[in-house]
Formats: structure tokens, sequence, C-alpha cells
């Protein structure tokens, strides 16, 4: 299943290319986080925004959107909600398995353009997060090149709007510690150290509040 070229020299979009699990995360009795990525060790290419094409043998394919951001690996991340015949077959993957990847397809997120240098407010509720997951984390990891970044999550599970506000808190100490890093002593990178204490203080609170869900 690698893709192939056309005679034109073109890669042929209708050949899916072949991927494998690396990891299954529950995130609800219907949704998973899966990770996967491409055999060849290529990074998908896509930008924030766009869809691929899942295929399981015997089973058929469907759109799902990409939930992590463009890095320079082989992996990425869908959240796939079990809801028909090939989405029920990707919920019982495991580790190791393959799968068929088309794409990406479809228009991406200005992020390279219009969105640069303006206030960013992201809204979005239970799986609709899910394909604004990566503009998110393109953003925050290149924060400087935007102004104020918002997010109201929602959603009917509170657990998973949690969980959501976890993942961010963490990416926030992520940035700000490689931040420091390149913060001279004289400039006063302990005040890079008052923003991390403050993220914890959250991840805590937070994580509190799962607590009290058990």
């Amino acid at each position: 299943m690698n893709r192939s070229r056309t005679e034109t020299g073109r890669e042929d979009i209708y050949r899916p290319a072949a991927a494998a699990i690396r990891r299954l995360e529950p995130l609800t009795d219907m949704e998973i986080l899966l990770e996967a990525a491409l055999v060849s060790g290529l990074p998908l290419g896509h930008m924030p925004g766009q869809f691929v094409e899942v295929s399981i043998p015997g089973f058929g394919e469907c759109p799902i959107s990409l939930s992590s951001a463009p890095g320079t690996g082989p992996s990425f991340e869908l959240a796939v909600r079990k809801v028909g015949r090939v989405t029920a077959a990707i919920h019982r993957l495991a580790p190791g398995d393959g799968i068929g990847i088309r794409g990406p397809f479809g228009t991406h997120y200005p992020v390279d353009s219009e969105m640069k240098g303006k206030d960013l407010l992201f809204i979005g509720a239970g799986l609709g997060l899910a394909p604004i997951r990566s503009v998110i984390q393109y953003t925050l990891r290149r924060r400087d090149d935007y102004g104020h970044i918002q997010i109201l999550p929602g959603g009917e599970d509170r657990r998973g709007i949690v969980n959501f506000a976890l993942e961010i808190e963490n990416n926030s100490i992520v940035f700000y510690l490689g931040l420091k890093d390149l913060i001279p002593a004289r400039l006063g990178p302990d005040k890079i150290d008052k923003i991390i204490r403050e993220e914890m203080r959250h991840i805590v609170w937070l994580n509190g509040c799962l607590g009290r869900e058990d």
C-alpha cells in the first residue's frame, strides 16, 4: 500500500499509503485518540484543518480530521468516534496494526498568512474540538507569531473538557520551558518560572476536578 507515481510523475492520490498504529488512547466510550505513522518514515505533510481518508482492508474507507499539528516525523493523530462499520473496525485495532492513509486533503487554516499577528479565539464542543486541536497546537508552538490566544471548550462530557484543558496547560509548560532556555540571565528568566508555577497550579486544580468526577 505504498504511494505510487503516475506516468507524469505526480503522486497517485487514489492509492493509500501504508501506516502503522503506534498508540490508542480511549477518550470516552465512543471516541479514541489514535497515533499512527507512515511506514515510509516520511512526514504526512499536512497543515492544520486538513483531513485524511483512512482505510481498513475488508471494511472500507472513511474521512477523519487530523487532530495533531504537522511535525518533522512520520507520526500523526486522529480522534475517531465509533459511528459505523469502518470506525468500529478502527476501534478494534491495536498498536502495530496496519491501516491505509490517503491525503492530506482539504483547505487548511491560514496560519502562515491571515492569522499571523492576530488575536485568536478557538471555540469548540465535543468532538468538534478534534479538528481544531491541530491548529491550537500549531499556534501554541509558534507563540511569538500570534497575538492573544483564547480557547473556549464546551461539551456534554465534563471529563473530556477537563482533559482537554490539561493538555493545553501541559503544552504551555513545555513551551515556556523551551522559551526559558533562550532568555539571557540579564533579562530575567525568573519571570518565566513564575508563569510555569502558575500553570502548574492550574494543573493541580484540574486534576482535582477529575478526582471529584470519580
